[in-house]
């Protein structure tokens, strides 16, 4: 596809010199789409120049009528500006828009008795503004926040329209799973449906459109979207223009649905490109208007305990601390292993070589002789890799893994991995 744009863009140029430079730049930007970015950062002056002469193929933003469209030092395809630009005017609009005006209090009757710290705020967040973002570490509480809020909101206005959807079919059920369980503690009796955004929006033939769209909006007062930070640019472009949150007109009734995205921030971003609700959580608007609800106390782990500490230290980008604080004696929760030192060919009688981890890892899952036994017991341990490629690349592992097992447990059940969506 690289090369397809470069000789695109070449030829539309005039097969010249400068036009051998834009198609390689024009080339990259598409290039970066397929790593998970939605633009291309240029730094030389003298290339940003050549740019801006461009006409042929390159746009200024916000003119977007070229193939490339390029704002400040960023050069885009002219499919993500769109994107971008849209789901940016339909957030800053939304958050711009307040609530339902006035002071919100919980009724007493539906106070938590014991709420951990922010959920409260977030519930009536939630419950009176048209655009809210819910954020928070695992165990931090945001599906019983999610439950609480949902409770509240129906004793208000049991006749409210409201849908819960995540990214994917797994995440959707996650999520369903877990807030019957709190829809249970909390008494709340109706939960509500749960389905992909895909389904939500009514994907057509082609899967790039959808029947629900600005001009056919979804029919909901309230929608909650799990899992955002699985959401693409593009999707989420989407899910901002079906919603009907727009201003009365004289042609037009008033329609608005509130807006709930719930996710962790620092958690893995979309696998199409885009880091969208880790972007909207650090837009100065967002946070400036309130709309932000982060929930930072985990009930899973100890707050300074070594899975807390840890966990800090990866958001906060040192890697030498973390290896330092991985190594240290002492530790119970978390420990350190070097691949190397643990299973290379030349070092495989290390008296904690790789295979044995792995056998100590998967042991209970190798006795397991039914399905329902072998998945519980794949739930309880996984080996994260940084890299999918490579010696220490989740596929060399996953191999390793496979090949140990079958030759220490011949009847072990082997998992797979779809890993494609026809």
């Amino acid at each position: 596809m690289e090369n397809t744009i470069k000789d695109l863009v070449f030829r539309m140029m005039g097969c010249t010199d400068e036009a051998a430079e834009v198609a390689d730049v024009c080339g990259k930007a598409v290039a970066v789409i397929t790593e998970g970015d939605v633009c291309l950062p240029v730094e030389d002056e003298k290339l940003l120049g050549k740019l801006r002469s461009a006409k042929e193929v390159v746009s200024i933003a916000p003119d977007d009528t070229r193939p490339f469209v390029l704002s400040g030092s960023y050069l885009y395809t002219r499919r993500n500006w769109r994107y971008e630009a849209q789901a940016r005017a339909s957030v800053m609009e939304m958050a711009a828009s307040g609530g339902t005006g006035g002071a919100f209090e919980i009724p007493p009757e539906l106070e938590c008795a014991t709420p951990m710290p922010g959920q409260r705020d977030a519930v009536i967040k939630m419950n009176s503004s048209n655009y809210s973002i819910l954020t928070g570490g695992p165990g931090t509480g945001k599906t019983f926040t999610i439950t609480w809020a949902v409770k509240v909101a129906l004793s208000l206005n049991p006749e409210l329209r409201r849908a819960l959807a995540a990214p994917t079919g797994k995440a959707a059920a996650r999520v369903k799973e877990a807030m019957a369980k709190e829809a249970e503690a909390l008494g709340l009796q109706d939960v509500p449906e749960t389905s992909t955004l895909h389904k939500l929006l009514g994907a057509n033939y082609d899967f790039v459109t959808f029947k629900h769209n600005r001009d056919n909006p979804l029919d909901l007062d309230w929608l909650i979207v799990d899992e955002a930070s699985m959401v693409s640019l593009s999707m989420m472009a989407k899910l901002l223009d079906a919603l009907p949150w727009e201003e009365a007109t004289e042609d037009r009734p008033e329609r608005k649905c509130r807006l709930t995205l719930v996710g962790d921030a620092f958690q893995l971003s979309s696998v199409e490109p885009g880091q969208v609700f880790g972007d909207l959580c650090r837009m100065t608007l967002v946070n400036d208007s309130g709309c932000k609800c982060e929930l930072t106390e985990s009930n899973r782990f100890r707050t300074g305990g070594e899975i807390d500490t840890l966990a800090r230290l990866i958001k906060a980008g040192d890697a030498a601390k973390v290896l330092d604080f991985l190594k240290r004696d002492g530790n119970t929760l978390v420990h350190y292993h070097s691949l190397k030192a643990l299973g290379g060919r030349e070092d495989e009688h290390a008296p904690h070589s790789f295979d044995q981890l792995v056998e100590t890892l998967f042991a209970d899952f190798c006795r397991q002789d039914t399905a329902e036994g072998a998945l519980a017991a794949l739930n309880k341990c996984r080996i994260l890799c940084a890299v999918r490629k490579g010696p220490y690349g989740c596929e060399m592992l996953n191999d390793r893994v496979q090949r140990r097992m079958r030759k220490k447990y011949p009847n072990c059940p082997v998992p797979w991995m779809v890993t494609k969506n026809d």
